[in-house]
C-alpha cells in the first residue's frame, strides 16, 4: 500500500505536500533544534491557488516608507493590517497580485514588487525557509525550494534548469492574465536572489536577470538591487548564474 501511494503521489507535489506537511510539522515540533513551537504550530498548507502571507508582510511598511497609509489600499482588496501581520495566513494568489498592483499605482512606483521582494529574507518562507538555510549544498536547497514550494505558494511554480556551465532558476505563474503578474514576477525573482545570497554570501550576483515584462522607464532600481545585467521582455522571469554555485555549502548550515 505504501509503495502504491508513493507511486501515485510522485508526480503531484501539491497532493504530496497536503499529505506530508502535517507529519513534517509534527516532527519539527518535537525537534529541539527546530523553530519555535508557536511558529510550527501555526504552519499550514495553502489551498490550490493560494499563497502564504509571510513573504508579503513588508508591504505595509514599504507603503509607509513611501509616504502612504497602507490601510485604504489593503481594504480595497479585502485585507487589513491585522491579516498582514500573521505570516502563516493564506490568501488567494490573485489577491496579492491585485494588492501589489494597487500599491504600484498609489505609490507611483511601477517597480513596487521589486521593493517588496528585495526585503524578504529566506526565513520569511517559514518551515521551508528553515530547511533551505540548513541544506547540505545550494543544489539541495533549491531542490527543496522547488519540491516543497507549495508550503508557501500554490499560484506559481519554480524550476531549476542546467545548460552547460549555466544554471537557471525560473519562476512562472500558473494562471494566465493574473492582475499584477509583473509585480509578482519582480517580487519572486528578487526573493530568489535573496535566497541565493543567503546561501552563497551577500556579495553573490547572478550573471543575468530576466524579467518577462516591458522595460520600465526607470530601470535603476533593478540595476541597483541585482548588480548585474537585467534583460526585460524576456520569455520567462528568472536568474542565470554559474552552475558551480550549486556545489557550495551554505555558511552556518546544520544539515542534521
Amino acid at each position: 500500500l505504501a509503495l502504491f501511494i508513493k507511486m501515485n503521489l510522485l508526480f503531484n507535489w501539491d497532493i504530496f505536500i497536503d499529505v506530508t506537511a502535517p507529519i513534517l510539522i509534527c516532527l519539527m515540533h518535537n525537534n529541539p533544534n527546530s523553530p519555535s513551537a508557536a511558529t510550527v504550530s501555526q504552519a499550514c498548507v495553502p489551498a490550490p491557488g493560494s499563497i502564504r502571507i509571510g513573504p508579503f508582510m513588508g508591504i505595509p511598511k514599504v507603503l509607509q516608507q513611501l509616504g502612504h497609509d497602507p490601510r485604504p489600499v489593503l481594504r480595497r482588496v479585502g485585507l487589513s493590517l491585522k491579516s498582514m501581520s500573521n505570516p502563516d495566513m493564506t490568501v488567494p494568489f490573485a489577491k496579492i497580485g491585485r494588492l501589489l498592483s494597487a500599491c504600484a499605482v498609489v505609490s507611483d512606483r511601477p517597480y513596487f514588487g521589486l521593493l517588496v521582494g528585495q526585503q524578504v529574507p529566506t526565513s520569511a518562507l517559514g518551515v521551508l525557509g528553515y530547511t533551505i538555510q540548513n541544506a547540505t549544498d545550494v543544489d539541495t536547497a533549491l531542490s527543496n525550494l522547488i519540491r516543497y514550494r507549495g508550503l508557501n505558494d500554490r499560484g506559481g511554480f519554480i524550476t531549476l534548469g542546467r545548460d552547460g556551465a549555466m544554471a537557471r532558476l525560473q519562476y512562472s505563474i500558473i494562471e494566465q492574465d493574473v492582475t499584477g503578474a509583473d509585480q509578482l514576477n519582480d517580487c519572486a525573482v528578487a526573493i530568489g536572489c535573496n535566497i541565493l545570497r543567503g546561501l552563497c554570501g551577500p556579495k553573490w550576483t547572478p550573471i543575468e536577470v530576466l524579467l518577462a515584462h516591458d522595460r520600465p522607464e526607470d530601470r535603476a532600481p533593478f540595476d541597483k538591487f541585482f548588480r548585474c545585467p537585467v534583460r526585460f521582455n524576456a520569455v520567462y522571469s528568472g536568474l542565470l548564474f554559474n552552475r558551480r554555485w550549486l556545489e557550495k555549502a551554505p555558511p552556518g548550515a546544520d544539515p542534521l
